[in-house]
């Protein structure tokens, strides 16, 4: 059964699938199944699997969920070690340990308040891993709670002595920043959730109106970046809508088929980077649709943005493309990292005030041949060899 399959099951289906052999428990091939799985499938359906176990519990819900958190950790970019399922007298209980440069984050799952949550447990696992160094002396509890209103919770913290080191979040919320890290433009976006995560001084909530506003602005340049932005003539009656969704569906298109190629299950990072489960893996997939009616030069182009944060996602560089898809092509084309590096020099950039710098990418038909026209250089490099058919 391959990941397309599994889209039509249940997360509870998913589980007693993989789990024919054997029980969902700690260091079992169930367990290691499942954390693969949840490794190589979309934000859509970690977001349709968390719904499940909160909607629709099920035996062992509670610990496939401490997994699903786990994941939406990894997709805010941290650093996430899974916790146990179930503790023991040689082995720390704590659901989850995230971190990111020189910070960390101990997280525990809890799908209810419905049953007593003793915080003193959770207090005793948090000393044990500072005195062991697995985790530095600032590094706060965080709560991700399922349902229920957490007022319980809350008023356990507001009267001990984790006051000042606990923080609590519905998984709902935490859902919600997953989408917003996927479909943001940079990178800073992520450490700026982070923020959230941690103890804030509500007294001077600057910093909380600096993430919100960071992320709104980042959404929309996003939005223009990661799609067609050039001027729309008068004359052309498509809706930016419609165009946007053609172009989300193409990119989904040519990340399914580049997958295909390469053997290789790509998850969606941001609006348009992708990787493999572990990073070594990496493309950034833009889209243009066509300028021009007529074949030959000067027409038939497409026009792209190659961005900084782009380059920063593909900068490990060893296993790394741009692919240009075109929106009226059944095939597209996809550059090694370096070799746009190789490029850029001979291409022209512009630094927009605020935003991160971007270069100019053209692709045009020459003589029936797609090409990357440098404009610096008045070269065509032609990308015959570079071309990806696209799967029907």
């Amino acid at each position: 059964m391959d990941i397309e399959e599994f889209k039509q099951k249940t997360i509870q289906q998913i589980v007693n699938f993989f789990g024919e052999d054997g029980p969902l428990t700690d260091g079992s091939d169930t367990q290691k199944l499942l954390q693969e799985f949840l490794s190589e499938i979309e934000t859509s359906e970690i977001e349709r699997h968390c719904r499940f176990c909160l909607d629709r519990p099920f035996k062992d819900s509670g610990l496939v969920l401490q997994d699903l958190v786990n994941e939406i950790g990894r997709r805010l970019n941290f650093d996430v070690t899974n916790g146990r399922y179930r503790g023991s007298s040689k082995n720390l209980g704590f659901d989850g340990i995230w971190k990111r440069e020189n910070h960390s984050i101990v997280v525990e799952t809890k799908t209810t308040e419905a049953y007593s949550i003793d915080i003193d447990t959770t207090g005793k696992y948090h000393k044990t891993l500072i005195e062991e160094g697995k985790i530095g002396p600032d590094s706060p509890i965080l709560y991700a709670v399922g349902r229920g209103e957490n007022q319980s919770l809350e008023r356990q913290i507001r009267g001990s002595e984790y006051l000042f080191t606990t923080r609590v979040i519905g998984i709902e919320s935490l859902i919600k920043l997953m989408k917003i890290n996927e479909t943001s433009f940079s990178h800073d976006i992520a450490s700026k959730i982070g923020q959230i995560l941690r103890p804030i001084d509500y007294i001077r909530v600057d910093g909380i109106v600096d993430i919100v506003f960071s992320a709104t602005e980042d959404k929309q340049v996003s939005e223009e970046m990661s799609s067609d932005n050039h001027p729309v003539p008068s004359d052309d009656q498509e809706t930016n809508l419609i165009r946007k969704e053609k172009i989300i569906k193409k990119r989904e298109s040519i990340a399914a088929s580049f997958s295909n190629k390469m053997n290789k299950n790509l998850i969606k990072r941001k609006s348009t980077l992708f990787s493999d489960p572990t990073g070594n893996l990496r493309v950034a997939i833009v889209v243009s649709r066509r300028y021009g009616k007529d074949l030959g030069d000067h027409h038939d182009n497409y026009w792209y943005a190659y961005t900084e944060p782009m380059r920063k996602f593909l900068e490990p560089g060893e296993n790394a493309f741009v692919i240009y898809g075109c929106i009226d092509k059944e095939h597209a084309f996809y550059l090694p990292y370096q070799k746009m590096e190789e490029y850029l020099g001979s291409m022209h950039s512009t630094t927009p005030k605020d935003r991160p710098e971007y270069w100019h990418a053209r692709l045009r038909n020459q003589q029936g041949k797609m090409c990357l026209y440098l404009n610096k250089s008045r070269k065509d490099i032609p990308l015959e060899n570079y071309k990806l058919d696209l799967l029907g």
